[in-house]
């Protein structure tokens, strides 16, 4: 499903994204403003976030990613040593690339060029 077409199998999820995620979720404002931004726009840029491995650098098609960086962050936290935590990298794309899997609003899939992405 989209980022800019979400209402077709939850109607009121521009209105109570709550219904849908959790107001514990770390970055989930963030989240929640990037969805209603990018409702009906699937033109419209986003930017969208990943941790990865220092030398990973780029987000790739097929990749994770997340609208929130906040979000992002928690995925490259090291367990033990904040020295060693994942940076997070950022990209600007157009919204008809991100695509949401059916599981948690602030995790989204990455696929540039592809029309049904399921």
């Amino acid at each position: 499903m989209r980022l800019d077409d979400l209402e077709a199998d939850m109607p009121d999820v521009y209105e109570h994204p709550e219904y849908y995620l959790s107001r514990e979720t770390e970055g989930w404002r963030e989240a929640v403003r990037a969805m209603r931004a990018a409702r009906g726009h699937p033109d419209a840029m986003i930017t969208i976030y990943r941790a990865a491995p220092p030398e990973v650098g780029a987000i790739n098609p097929g990749d994770w990613v997340s609208t929130s960086r906040a979000y992002a962050a928690t995925h490259g936290r090291h367990a033990h040593d904040p020295a060693q935590d994942w940076p997070v990298i950022s990209m600007q794309v157009p919204v008809r690339d991100v695509y949401w899997g059916g599981n948690d609003f602030t995790e989204f899939g990455y696929w540039p060029g592809v029309e049904d992405r399921p």
